[in-house]
């Protein structure tokens, strides 16, 4: 998977990012495992990625601030430290019960974390639109 720092990021590389802020935290070198594991992967979709308050923010294309609505509509990962994972997405209009239903999951498993990651992704059909 090739996963991308947005033009929208001020400086640096994720692994500088994360390193730079507070010496990589636990929840950072967390982040850094999730997105090693992620370009690791076998899966040609392309990620583009900002740091924002703790949060990893994925979209299939580099619109972050753009005036597009669909904006909002990202995979969003949180690692407090080391052992805690978070992931969630906004649900396609087309299955949500409402709208802006968030689907939001939680793990103490890196392994699982990717799995549920890939899940996001597929589920959220915003990658699905890139194509």
């Amino acid at each position: 998977m090739l996963v991308t720092l947005s033009k929208f990021q001020l400086s640096g590389t994720l692994e500088e990012i994360y390193t730079d802020h507070g010496g990589c935290s636990d929840g950072g070198k967390a982040m850094l495992r999730l997105v090693a594991r992620l370009r690791g992967l076998p899966d040609n979709r392309e990620v583009y990625a900002l740091v924002s308050h703790g949060w990893l923010r994925l979209r299939p294309q580099d619109d972050f601030f753009s005036e597009n609505p669909d904006y909002f509509r990202q995979v969003v990962l949180y690692a407090p430290d080391e052992k805690r994972y978070a992931v969630e997405y906004i649900m396609p209009e087309d299955v949500a019960p409402w709208p802006q239903a968030l689907v939001r999951g939680e793990t103490e498993s890196e392994d699982e974390m990717v799995k549920m990651i890939l899940v996001a992704l597929d589920r959220s059909g915003e990658w699905a639109n890139a194509a």
